[in-house]
């Protein structure tokens, strides 16, 4: 998905560059006792990483 947004090639108004995304993610196995909402925070701290990593990056929290 983040490579496919960057090929649309979306010019950004308010920049002298083109519109990209920046993905957190996060996976369990299905016996892992994580609480949705524990998931849920996994996968913004990752998007925050991708982000102070440079943006553009698909940053992935696995249990």
């Amino acid at each position: 998905m983040r490579t496919r947004i960057e090929e649309l090639e979306i010019e950004n108004e308010e920049a002298e560059s083109c519109i990209t995304v920046s993905l957190g993610v996060a996976s369990i196995v299905p016996d892992n006792e994580m609480e949705p909402y524990e998931l849920i925070d996994a996968a913004d701290r990752e998007l925050y990483k991708a982000k102070e990593d440079g943006r553009n990056k698909v940053m992935v929290y696995r249990v």
